[in-house]
């Protein structure tokens, strides 16, 4: 690349990650050209992006957003998985998949704007997503409304069972 090729790839990656609710860095050494495309496929599906930069590009880019101790992340063969939207599943797409393929290996990430190392990228992925933990806290909302409609129904079921019983002797 020319060097104004390359200035306008950094701003073009800046504008691309400053928005990022989560960036995830995973060493791609020995993933065969099938298995990339898979990877690509299965987090283009879920509004994740995927890209292999070169890492000097990726610390000027990252540094302009004011990031601090990423740096370790980018050494070797590293490619970046972010997302604008759900922070939990960029985390879940690239450990999912690193669980299938041994050869793509997290490195660590930036979630929210924190420094996350590997073992953290990897508990943060087995969070339930966004619209599991709705449909939780919208169960647990419901739950006492449930409760007290069986409460004030119990009488009745009850009274109707013993006449029930009644009539068929």
């Amino acid at each position: 690349m020319l060097r104004k090729e390359k200035e306008e790839f950094v701003r073009w990656l800046k504008d691309e990650i400053k928005d990022a609710k989560s960036i995830v860095f995973a060493e791609n050494q020995g993933l065969t050209v099938s298995e990339m495309y898979q990877l690509r496929k299965e987090i283009r599906l879920n509004r994740v992006n995927f890209r292999i930069i070169k890492n000097r590009l990726a610390k000027i880019a990252i540094s302009n957003l004011g990031l601090k101790d990423y740096e370790k992340f980018l050494k070797g063969p590293v490619g970046i998985a972010y997302s604008q939207e759900d922070p939990v599943m960029t985390a879940k797409l690239v450990y999912e998949f690193s669980k299938r393929v041994p050869k793509l290996k997290i490195k660590g990430g930036i979630i929210e704007g924190l420094i996350v190392e590997r073992d953290g990228v990897e508990q943060i992925a087995r969070l339930p997503g966004r619209e599991e933990l709705i449909l939780r806290l919208l169960y647990l909302l419901s739950w006492p409304a449930q409760g007290l409609v069986n409460v004030l129904t119990a009488s009745v079921r009850n009274l109707l069972s013993l006449l029930n019983a009644i009539q068929r002797r």
